[in-house]
């Protein structure tokens, strides 16, 4: 079995041309569109959250706390 990690069904939408050239991407890599659009997002959220302080500030209030 892969990741448990719970997942919620989502409906956008997005260009044609963009999806036709994640559908070819994806075979190419023997992915699925889930596949793709949550490794997506996540460096999308990655690239956008590494932009504020307060990201930063946390992530390491988190680490110290959980070192001790």
């Amino acid at each position: 079995m892969k990741n448990s990690v719970p997942t919620e069904p989502v409906s956008i939408s997005i260009q044609i041309a963009l999806l036709d050239r994640v559908d070819r991407y994806c075979n190419r890599r023997d992915l699925n569109r889930s596949q793709v659009f949550q490794k997506a997002m996540k460096r999308f959220l990655a690239a956008e959250l590494a932009e504020d302080p307060c990201f930063w500030e946390t992530l390491y209030e988190n680490a110290t706390h959980n070192s001790k």
